[in-house]
């Protein structure tokens, strides 16, 4: 493992260039988890958590936000201010995305899989509650499904599945663009700013790489073999994941798990969201992922 690490410094000392982005109050750490697969890692400690991510309260639970395609972590930052409230919180940039370099060959969803998998064993994480947003729900998803390092804490972890794409009735490119017209209609300017900045830093070339690979991922099948307890959270007028394809995934949920082992699924349907409720109804996220800690988790 090659670990680099950034820490930042103090407000009024910060470079230019950092000074209004949202992510610079916490400690950056970019690793590279094999040969032209590098990742960052933005860590912010909860109410006891130690000042860098090699070492953490073991008493306090450790989120784990993925995010999804062409985008990076800076739209979690409101929601992992809430979550570091209760614990430490860890963002994660996926390889070729947030500015990162992108590896050789396009990376499908076991791979990205895989490399949060090497994270979190890294990092030594034991009770992880996971939050993937669209693409990032997709890789959680496979990555409790039969990742090394979560398989190790998938007794004691949970999951936040948000907006998980793709309905399988509409794995084509027009209908998905449509779903996220539709989607876009109901954000903020705020949310569609931080979007495009996103999109052109990922690159058009990364993200129509990947996008066939997310359109794809069977998502329905590799849910039922995740053994910690879901929630599969929606924003209202999410056209990407509508409610029908929601209930399909919840009645599938752990249903290849022995019944020793599932834990179930809950659903929830943020009112007045869209797509990007993880950004501006942060509060209502945080709820949800409190929800996996106090009702699911083992004691």
């Amino acid at each position: 493992m090659d670990w680099r690490v950034w820490r930042a410094p103090r407000i009024d000392s910060r470079p230019f260039w950092r000074r209004n982005d949202p992510l610079g109050h916490m400690v950056s750490t970019v690793v590279r988890t094999r040969p032209g697969h590098w990742v960052r890692v933005h860590y912010l400690p909860g109410p006891h958590g130690l000042p860098t991510p090699f070492g953490h309260n073991a008493a306090d639970p450790d989120f784990v936000l993925v995010h999804g395609i062409g985008v990076s972590s800076r739209y979690f930052v409101p929601l992992a201010e809430e979550l570091s409230r209760t614990g430490d919180v860890y963002l994660i940039d996926l390889p070729g995305f947030a500015r990162l370099p992108r590896p050789r060959r396009p990376l499908a969803i076991p791979g990205f899989a895989a490399v949060v998998d090497t994270i979190i064993g890294e990092l030594s994480l034991d009770r992880p509650v996971f939050v993937g947003h669209s693409m990032g729900a997709q890789v959680v998803t496979e990555l409790l499904a039969g990742g090394a390092n979560a398989a190790r804490v998938a007794d004691e972890a949970g999951a936040v599945l948000i907006g998980p794409p793709v309905n399988y009735r509409e794995r084509r490119l027009v209908p998905l663009v449509m779903r996220f017209l539709q989607s876009s209609w109901h954000e903020p300017a705020t949310i569609r700013r931080i979007a495009i900045s996103a999109y052109f830093a990922t690159g058009l070339q990364w993200f129509f790489s990947v996008l066939p690979h997310m359109m794809n991922y069977p998502i329905e099948e590799r849910i039922a073999l995740v053994p910690c307890p879901v929630t599969i959270l929606r924003g209202e007028y999410d056209a990407v994941a509508p409610q029908e394809w929601i209930d399909h995934l919840g009645s599938v949920a752990g249903t290849a798990v022995p019944a020793d082992r599932a834990r179930g699924c809950n659903h929830v349907t943020v009112r007045g969201a869209a797509h990007s409720v993880i950004y501006d109804h942060d509060v209502d996220v945080y709820d949800a992922v409190l929800h996996i800690l106090q009702h699911h988790a083992p004691h």
